[in-house]
């Protein structure tokens, strides 16, 4: 990394941790902002539908997690839904759900070119990411107002209002959350309005600007 001009991390702290290493050269930048939340509309939060988006195939976004949290949820909901969105599912995480005998409650959507529909068809986000830097899927459920579960990966601060975390690993806790919230309308209402209220901290124009701040250094 002493070779680059700069380095820009988006979270904060990788980027305090190789300030301490003594790379001078880094900085943080955060993510852009890719739309604006108050204009995408609210889920009404009544289904007792689950989501899941991304890549399911990817062994970092932890699919079969939320597949042994959805059976797990079953016991108690037994007409829950879980859908998937994402590119071409393996096909050992579709033999699993024929192992647990829940292949009926779990939608593989595949692919979708307008995602605000699964959102507003949905009333809660499961992020089973087992490592992440900035999850896009958490900033496109909190502008539906959805509430999310996830692992307590270490996130950016920013991602963690409005998210109820649980354990790394710990399906039979996922489930347990979704559960709470899928059996209390108010209590999930309020939690995507947590969620939804979180994005404000973002500013693309500030953003834009340490951009050109950081071009002008170096051209300097």
């Amino acid at each position: 990394f002493k070779y680059f001009d700069s380095f820009v991390h988006i979270i904060p702290d990788d980027y305090w941790v190789y300030k301490r290493i003594g790379f001078n050269n880094t900085i943080y930048i955060p993510n852009i902002y890719t739309f604006d939340s108050s204009k995408v509309p609210t889920s009404p939060l009544t289904q007792k539908n689950i989501l899941m988006v991304g890549r399911i195939d990817d062994i970092i976004k932890g699919g079969k997690y939320g597949i042994l949290a959805m059976s797990e949820i079953l016991k108690e909901i037994p007409d829950a839904k879980l859908s998937i969105v994402g590119l071409n599912p393996p096909d050992d995480l579709i033999d699993l759900t024929h192992d647990l005998h829940i292949e009926e409650n779990v939608i593989w959507a595949n692919f979708s070119s307008n995602i605000s529909e699964h959102y507003l068809n949905t009333s809660v986000l499961l992020v089973t990411s087992v490592s992440e830097s900035f999850p896009m899927v958490m900033n496109e459920g909190k502008a539906h107002s959805v509430p999310i579960v996830s692992f307590n990966v270490d996130y950016s601060p920013c991602f963690q209002k409005g998210v109820i975390t649980v354990e790394m690993f710990d399906y039979h806790a996922m489930a347990k959350e979704t559960i709470k919230l899928l059996n209390d309308f108010e209590y999930r209402k309020e939690m995507g309005r947590i969620a939804k209220e979180s994005l404000k901290m973002y500013n693309n124009n500030d953003t834009i600007n340490m951009w050109g701040k950081l071009f002008n250094a170096l051209v300097n």
